[in-house]
């Protein structure tokens, strides 16, 4: 209901004092006051002079007078737009009734108020009318217990881009990194990419969540499989691509000789302890992936990562376990191994087993194919590109 037009001659005598000493305030509230008219008692042009007027005014006024303006107008649903966005990007205690009562605002002016201040964004974290666009401008700007806020929020939607902010901003923000493993919108390059920066809570999830079966896509491609890999002058697309796909690795050597598994077994075991650039070359051949990610895996200290790689090779489960017993290595290697007490083996030992060797190599090929956008995501080598070292030996 709109307010009443108060005069001088009312019997508030405080007010008609008031009023009498500022001019601007009574002039402000008879505007407010018109504005908040039912809609059949002032034509939309008449309503539009009068916000004129109004905004003009309150442009010269104090926090205070735009303040209760602010409050005499928040359950006025069809405010002119000038006058809204007036009131909404000028300071919090002004804008924040209009932010809590106003059910409709404009995306274009909530991008706006986003960028006002932080009493803004957690005013705007508790609508309902949060587009993509408007989520697009809180999550590069809003402050962690916000965004949490959001991400948290199933009925809100968020953009590719969106999404890609969060899975930056969840490198280095630990707080949010568990809302965003929910996102329904989440894919497989989020999720792998992630997983690099995740605890073994939130490995395991990604794992869990995101694992495939490549049989189905094997099958369809078999023909061009055998095509592709016997022909002398393969088409470099199709090849790129069928690496992603590819049947079960066979460990090979620098010159593209089969490896024995106990060979295998015990270049994983010196690298694991002591990796370095020439261990992480002959790991990248063995598994068949660039120098660059072997190099990740194995400086990877919480072990997940060389967990799947070991999988994906084909290493025994008991030959798996072996690789944690340091009863049979030198005093030297053993004071180098990661300090990994018996429960962090059991957890290692559970993520070789609750993954499919298929799936394994599902993850490995995907850290090479997207390592690229891995590392931009994580800052680590931003130039990477595949090299003459990182040949593809996999078997067919």
């Amino acid at each position: 209901m709109p307010m009443p037009l108060l005069h001088e001659d009312s019997e508030n005598d405080d007010f008609v004092v008031e009023t009498m000493e500022n001019p601007r305030l009574e002039l402000v509230r008879r505007l407010t006051d018109l504005i908040a008219l039912p809609p059949g008692q002032m034509s939309p042009n008449d309503r539009e002079f009068v916000a004129d007027i109004l905004v003009s005014t309150l442009e010269q006024v104090t926090d205070a007078i735009r303040k209760e303006a602010s409050k005499r107008l928040c359950g006025f649903a069809e405010l002119p737009l000038p006058l809204l966005r007036l009131l909404l990007t000028d300071e919090p205690e002004i804008a924040v009734p209009l932010l809590r009562n106003v059910s409709e605002i404009p995306e274009y002016l909530l991008v706006e108020a986003v960028a006002r201040s932080p009493e803004h964004r957690k005013e705007i974290a508790f609508r309902k009318d949060l587009t993509p666009n408007v989520v697009d401008a809180m999550v590069n700007t809003a402050e962690i217990p916000i965004l949490r806020r959001i991400i948290e929020n199933m009925d809100v939607a968020f953009s590719e881009s969106s999404l890609i902010t969060i899975v930056r901003r969840c490198q280095f923000e630990t707080e949010i990194r568990e809302a965003v493993l929910k996102r329904p919108e989440l894919r497989l390059n989020h999720a792998y990419s992630m997983f690099w920066w995740l605890d073994s809570k939130g490995r395991k999830t990604v794992l869990s969540r995101f694992s495939t079966d490549r049989s189905r896509l094997q099958e369809a491609l078999q023909d061009l499989f055998r095509e592709t890999f016997t022909s002398s002058t393969p088409d470099p697309v199709v090849m790129s691509m069928l690496k992603l796909i590819d049947r079960r690795h066979r460990p090979r050597g620098k010159d593209g000789e089969m490896v024995t598994m106990d060979v295998v077994k015990k270049t994983l075991e010196v690298a694991r302890i002591a990796p370095n650039d020439e261990l992480a070359h002959a790991v990248g051949l063995l598994a068949g992936i660039t120098t660059e990610t072997a190099a990740r895996i194995l400086q990877d200290f919480s072990g997940e990562a060389f967990a799947i790689l070991c999988k994906s090779i084909g290493l025994a489960r008991s030959d798996f376990f072996d690789l944690y017993n340091l009863e049979g290595q030198s005093e030297e290697l053993a004071q180098l191994a990661p300090d990994h007490d018996e429960e962090k083996i059991d957890q290692l030992q559970g993520v070789f087993d609750s993954i499919s060797r298929d799936y394994a190599r599902t993850v490995l090929r995907y850290w090479d194919w997207r390592g690229k956008d891995i590392a931009v995501l994580s800052d680590i080598n931003p130039e990477f590109e595949e090299t003459d070292d990182a040949v593809y030996l996999g078997a067919v």
